[in-house]
């Protein structure tokens, strides 16, 4: 039987159980009636494992997703933006699933990142937070990358001064993708394997088990797992940007963007 499945008396006998396992669902005996989870068996295997499904989820507690398809997407009003040069700020482009691109100006430096105007996720004891989406940068060896989730600056930039943050990164001078977690500017990070080529679509997503865990994945592809540096005390938002490496323009393309909580 999966793990996970459990009796909850009348509401689901043993039959109701294999029939879920059959369709790769199961239910948490403390979730409400009606909500039912994707069983990958672990979240090694796959991202989506525990997270809410049809019919009742979506209901209770609906994604968190930009779609990057509207122009309410990547208007300025709908985020918190910094800039520095005189870049082109998002702007939506034709590809297929929704894509948003940013162009940072000619100098060395320069750069653009965006804040969502709410912080909306947290990390809360018995929950998950799953996160994914996919990007493209121009040029990977001339750029400083970070796209995840980010507690608002005070001061500083997004590159040199997150403060309590789960995300990916990457450093100018190499196209290798890093994990990283923060906690009052204390960070754990470490390496996925994974280098990129200018232009490519590349998937990230991670998941948060509780206050004590999260797994990486990079293409789809489990990637690695943080066990400390986790942000417990603060609230977050979608947070993402690209910092030049060198006098040339550069850019950050993202897709639509998906925050799942329990």
């Amino acid at each position: 039987m999966a793990r996970g499945i459990k009796s909850r008396g009348s509401r689901m006998g043993m039959s109701n159980q294999w029939i879920l396992e059959a369709m790769g669902l199961y239910q948490y005996k403390s979730d409400p009636l009606g909500m039912l989870r994707n069983n990958e068996k672990n979240t090694l295997k796959a991202w989506w494992h525990d997270a809410p499904n049809k019919p009742a989820s979506p209901l209770r507690r609906p994604p968190l997703r930009w779609y990057m398809l509207n122009t309410e997407d990547v208007d300025a009003s709908s985020w918190a933006i910094t800039e520095s040069g005189s870049g082109t700020q998002l702007a939506l482009t034709d590809e297929r699933g929704g894509w948003a691109i940013s162009t940072n100006g000619a100098g060395n430096d320069e750069h653009i990142y965006y804040f969502s105007l709410s912080e909306i996720a947290a990390l809360v004891d018995g929950k998950h937070v799953w996160f994914i989406t996919e990007i493209q940068v121009g040029d990977v060896d001339e750029a400083d990358l970070f796209v995840g989730l980010c507690t608002k600056l005070g001061s500083g930039n997004l590159f040199d001064n997150r403060v309590d943050s789960i995300g990916f990164t990457m450093a100018d001078g190499s196209g290798l993708v890093s994990t990283e977690a923060r906690i009052n500017g204390a960070a754990e990070a470490e390496s996925t394997g994974v280098t990129i080529g200018d232009g490519d679509t590349v998937e990230l997503a991670f998941v948060v088990t509780g206050q004590s865990r999260i797994d990486f994945y990079v293409n789809n592809a489990y990637a690695n797992s943080l066990t400390a540096g986790l942000p417990t005390d603060e609230d977050m938002a979608l947070a993402f940007g690209l910092r030049n490496g060198q006098a040339v323009a550069n850019t950050l393309s993202i897709a639509t963007t998906t925050v799942l909580l329990d």
